[in-house]
């Protein structure tokens, strides 16, 4: 047993166009909003150990790599979901034998990344 810390992980995003950014996570990512705490909102990730925070601010979020990393069940299916929808991504990669990556944009150009793995050779992204 940690006993400093409780399992529970909140990953902090700054946005400046706070009520947009709001709804492009509820609608494109079809993230379920957990507290809304006036300039600062939650969404749940999982069972309620995992959230995101969005943060009203004008502080810049690191462009150098992406702060959200989100596991998808069916990496290829969720690419050509959010492409469809219009979202920003780049190419569906696949570094490594079966693990498969993207990375997509939100309105203020936060980067961010979802993994999954897939070894159906025979499907196409």
């Amino acid at each position: 047993m940690n006993l400093f810390f409780n399992g529970k992980v909140v990953i902090w995003l700054h946005v400046r166009n706070f009520e947009e950014a709001v709804e492009w996570y509820k609608e494109y990512l079809g993230l379920p909003l957990a507290d809304n705490m006036g300039d600062i909102v939650f969404f749940r990730l999982n069972d309620d150990q995992t959230k995101l925070a969005l943060v009203k601010s004008d502080l810049e979020n690191p462009k150098t790599h992406a702060v959200l990393d989100l596991q998808s069940d069916n990496i290829k299916k969720t690419y050509q979901l959010l492409k469809g929808r219009g979202v920003r991504v780049d190419d569906l990669d696949n570094p490594y034998w079966v693990y498969h990556e993207f990375h997509l944009y939100d309105l203020e150009g936060n980067k961010l990344k979802i993994h999954g793995f897939s070894n159906d050779s025979n499907e196409h992204a």
